[in-house]
């Protein structure tokens, strides 16, 4: 990037083009177990388990506002879910499904390397912030620059490391008539 090229008088000089992927690689792990106890009852057990894990140089908004590669951000994704279903014939032409589900979400952003974006590791000397105790990593705070052409931005989100997790619970409970050619659903 331009802004720490060593030569002062080629310092706002350059361009240049960069075309990096986002790779995304997951992981999914998945059970069914089914059960009828009875000839008109059916149950069935589901689980899974999903991961993946995102390595975004630019364009996601964790990294900011930044408009060159630097050592990208993480985005990590871990979710689980567990679901019971229940399927009850009460007549030939009528049933009843229940379903009960819960599901884990967990969510982290990070810097893959953030001593690339502090001070040291960018070479930008700027003065210390009002209050540095706010940024215990000592990242570059955000900025932005007027009347200079293609500068280099390397402002980050200013929650990193930032997590999160939902936990979700679901239920439907359905019953179904077929009458004739029809059929109706209500729950």
């Amino acid at each position: 990037p331009n802004f720490v090229d060593p030569d002062s008088s080629r310092r706002y000089q350059w361009n240049y083009v960069a075309s990096i992927s986002s790779p995304f690689p997951r992981h999914t792990e998945m059970g069914r177990v089914d059960y009828s106890p009875r000839k008109n009852v059916t149950w069935n057990f589901r689980g899974s388990y999903n991961v993946g894990t995102q390595s975004s140089p630019w364009g996601y908004w964790s990294n900011g506002s930044i408009n060159y590669p630097l050592p990208p951000a993480i985005y990590r994704r871990p979710t689980a879910s567990v679901a019971v279903r229940n399927t009850l014939v009460l007549a030939p032409t009528l049933f009843n499904e229940i379903t009960v589900g819960a599901a884990r979400n967990k969510n982290s952003y990070d810097l893959e390397n953030p001593s690339a974006f502090t001070r040291a590791g960018t070479g930008i000397d700027i003065p210390e912030q009002w209050n540095p105790g706010l940024n215990p990593r000592g990242l570059l705070p955000n900025m932005s620059f007027s009347g200079v052409a293609n500068y280099a931005r390397p402002s980050v989100a200013n929650v990193l490391p930032y997590k999160d997790s939902e936990v979700l619970f679901t239920m439907a409970d359905n019953i179904s008539k077929v009458y004739k050619k029809h059929t109706v659903k209500a729950g």
